[in-house]
């Protein structure tokens, strides 16, 4: 299966097997410019039925198989719409016969560049880079108090990365939220886990940014619980810490939460 000659491929397959990962092409649908995401395995018969295991029993997830993964992205991109977070709009039309028997999503196009992108350009000035950056904290933090006031983990976003928001004018949009927690998910946990990996991510930029982020963040009460929640004293809690320290060392999300502990002025909590 490849796209037609007039679908322009805008991401790699999540696979060096060309037959397996997502398809992301730009395309045309009730002739305007489109998203096209085809949902394709990620592996092989067994690899997938262990993954969808995984995610639904141990990891609070909302499954791996590809027609779950497109419904997930197809409801969550509806959720935060009508909460008024931006996100691509959800667009009519047919699968191309290239794509089937595939489930796909068609969505908004939106032209620009991703907020790494855009945070990471030299030309872009210090001031501007600042600016969009505290209009990610801000939206990042009404959206943390919409999850935990309603209890809906489709607002939190399971794996965050500064890739997934697109740069498109005057919107910051966020894009790639096939995967979710499932409903009976601890909001209050998923809200502490996205926010850690945000934390790390600004402490990979550098100059200032998560001091930054923190500043425009304007929801203190989510930040100190959400550092109660990372830094909880179960046996569970201080394995996970553990481990992923024993990973990425300083540039770790446990590293991350510490100095937003430091910022709030509480010190460091002990492993």
């Amino acid at each position: 299966m490849s796209p037609e000659p007039d679908h322009r491929l805008l991401g790699p397959p999540h696979s060096t097997d060309s037959s397996r990962g997502n398809l992301v092409v730009q395309s045309r649908t009730g002739g305007k410019e489109a998203v096209l995401k085809v949902y394709r395995p990620r592996h092989g018969p067994l690899g997938e039925g262990l993954a969808d295991f995984s995610q639904r029993c141990i990891e609070g997830k909302r499954g791996a198989r590809p027609r779950r993964r497109r419904d997930t992205e197809r409801e969550s991109l509806e959720v935060w719409r009508v909460h008024g977070f931006d996100a691509p709009a959800v667009l009519a039309g047919e699968a191309p016969d290239w794509a089937k028997p595939h489930p796909v999503l068609w969505m908004e196009y939106l032209p620009g560049r991703t907020l790494f992108e855009y945070l990471e350009d030299p030309r872009a000035s210090r001031e501007e880079r600042i600016m969009v950056l505290g209009s990610f904290a801000e939206s990042c933090a009404r959206r943390h108090r919409t999850a935990v006031a309603t209890g809906e983990t489709r607002l939190v976003q399971e794996h965050p990365s500064l890739r997934h928001v697109m740069v498109s004018g005057s919107r910051l949009a966020t894009f790639d939220l096939e995967n979710a927690y499932a409903a009976a998910f601890p909001v209050r946990i998923a809200v502490a886990f996205e926010l850690s990996s945000t934390l790390r991510s600004m402490l990979r930029l550098g100059e200032g940014a998560f001091e930054s982020f923190l500043a425009a963040y304007a929801a203190p009460e989510i930040l100190r619980e959400s550092l109660g929640v990372f830094f909880a004293p179960s046996l569970r809690w201080r394995i996970y810490r553990w481990l992923e320290t024993s990973r990425r060392g300083a540039s770790s999300k446990t590293a991350a939460m510490r100095r937003l502990a430091g910022w709030l002025g509480g010190g460091g909590p002990a492993l």
